[in-house]
C-alpha cells in the first residue's frame, strides 16, 4: 500500500504530466527573455560594466521584474489559477488537511523554483553576468503559493483572477523599491541578493497564505464552502458551446482539462495588465516621493522594457497561432494564446513553441 502522501504527490504528477513539456521550454523562454531584454538594456545601463548610477540599478530591477513574470507566464507558477479549485481528489485520503495542502503546493513552488534556478544559471554561466539566485528563486515561490492559496480560498473566476493579479503586483512592487540588494555589488560578476531581512519577510508571508489557505481547504473538505457562478461563469458557459464536443476526447477528464484551458484564455492579459498596473504605480511614487526614485529618466527604461516583453509575448503568440496543431487524427487546430503555452504529449506544441523562441532569439541578438 502506498502512503497518503505518495498518493497525493503521484496523482499530482499524473494531473501534471505536462510538467515535462512545460519545464524544458519554461527555461528555454526565460533564457531567451533574458536574452532579448539585454538587447535593449544595453541603451540605459551597462551590461558588463558597474552599476554607478540609481539609473543603473532602477534599470536593472525593472529587467528583474518582467524577465521574472514573462518566464512565470509559461511554467507553472500560475497553473493553479488556471486550474480552478482545490483537486478534490485528496479530500478523502486519511491525512490531515496541513499535508493535503503542502503536497500539491510544494510541488508548485519546486516546479517555479527549479525553472528559474536552471535558466539564471545557464545565463550566468554563458554572459558572466550575476543573477541571483536563491533569491529571486524565493520571490517567485511566494508568487506561487499566493497564487495557490487565492485560487483555493476564493469562488467565481473573476474573483479568482484579479485577487491573483493583486498579489502578483503587490509582490512586484515590492521587489521594485528593493534597491538595497543591488546597491552594493561593483559589477554584475558579483551576485546581488536580498538582504537576511527580505528573506524573512518573504518567508512570513509563505507563511501567512499556507496559513490562510489550510482553513479554506479544511471547510471545502467538509463541505462547508459552495461557489456561486459569477459573470464570468455565465459568459464562459455561453462561450463553451463554440469548444469540441466531448465525444472528440479520450476521456471526460481531458474534455474538463481542454476546458479550463480555455476559458482562462483571458488570463494573460490580465497578468499583462497587472504588470502594467505595478508599472503605473511605481511611476506614481517615483513622480510624488523623487526621493525614492533618484532618476525619473530611468522610467523611460521600464516602459520601453515593457513594450519589448510585450512585443515578444505577440510573437510567440503569432507564431504559435499561425503554426497550429496537428492532432494524431490530422486535423489542424489554432489555438487561442493560453492554449499555445500548454501542450499536451499528443500535439506537435513543443517543437512549434521552440522552433518561434529561437527564431525570436536569433532575432534580437545583440
Amino acid at each position: 500500500m502506498r502512503s497518503p502522501v505518495w498518493t497525493l504527490l503521484w496523482a499530482r504528477w499524473r494531473f501534471t504530466r505536462r510538467f515535462v513539456f512545460l519545464l524544458i521550454p519554461g527555461m528555454v523562454v526565460a533564457v531567451c527573455l533574458i536574452y532579448l531584454t539585454l538587447s535593449f538594456a544595453t541603451m540605459w545601463f551597462p551590461v558588463r560594466g558597474a552599476l554607478r548610477t540609481p539609473e543603473d540599478r532602477d534599470g536593472l530591477v525593472a529587467f528583474y521584474i518582467l524577465m521574472l513574470m514573462g518566464m512565470a507566464c509559461v511554467t507553472t507558477g500560475f497553473g493553479e489559477t488556471q486550474v480552478p479549485g482545490f483537486p478534490t481528489h485528496g479530500f478523502s485520503l486519511p491525512v490531515r488537511t496541513a499535508v493535503l495542502v503542502a503536497c500539491p503546493m510544494g510541488f508548485g513552488v519546486l516546479c517555479t523554483a527549479l525553472t528559474y534556478i536552471a535558466s539564471a544559471w545557464v545565463v550566468s554561466r554563458v554572459t558572466g553576468l550575476g543573477l541571483p539566485l536563491w533569491s529571486m528563486a524565493l520571490f517567485l515561490a511566494t508568487i506561487t503559493v499566493g497564487l495557490q492559496t487565492v485560487n483555493w480560498s476564493l469562488g467565481g473566476q473573476t474573483r479568482r483572477i484579479f485577487a491573483g493579479a493583486l498579489v502578483i503586483t503587490a509582490l512586484c512592487t515590492w521587489l521594485f523599491l528593493q534597491w538595497g540588494f543591488l546597491k552594493d555589488p561593483a559589477t554584475f560578476a558579483a551576485r546581488p541578493s536580498f538582504s537576511i531581512g527580505s528573506y524573512l519577510f518573504l518567508t512570513s508571508i509563505c507563511a501567512v497564505f499556507v496559513g490562510l489557505a489550510i482553513p479554506s481547504v479544511d471547510r471545502r473538505r467538509h463541505g462547508e464552502e459552495s461557489r456561486m457562478p459569477g459573470p464570468a461563469d455565465l459568459i464562459y458557459a455561453a462561450v463553451r458551446r463554440l469548444h469540441w464536443p466531448v465525444s472528440a476526447y479520450r476521456s471526460p477528464e481531458q474534455a474538463q482539462f481542454w476546458f479550463e484551458m480555455k476559458r482562462f484564455g483571458v488570463f494573460l492579459p490580465i497578468m499583462n495588465g497587472a504588470v502594467l498596473l505595478a508599472i503605473l504605480l511605481v511611476s506614481f511614487v517615483a513622480t510624488r516621493f523623487p526621493s525614492v526614485v533618484e532618476e525619473i529618466g530611468a522610467l523611460t527604461a521600464i516602459w520601453v522594457i515593457y513594450g519589448e516583453a510585450s512585443g515578444f509575448t505577440l510573437v510567440l503568440v503569432g507564431a504559435g497561432w499561425a503554426a497550429g496543431v496537428v492532432t494524431k487524427n490530422r486535423v489542424v487546430t489554432r489555438l487561442s494564446p493560453f492554449e499555445m503555452t500548454r501542450p499536451l504529449g499528443e500535439t506537435s506544441l513543443v517543437r512549434i513553441k521552440l522552433k518561434a523562441l529561437f527564431f525570436s532569439l536569433l532575432l534580437s541578438w545583440p
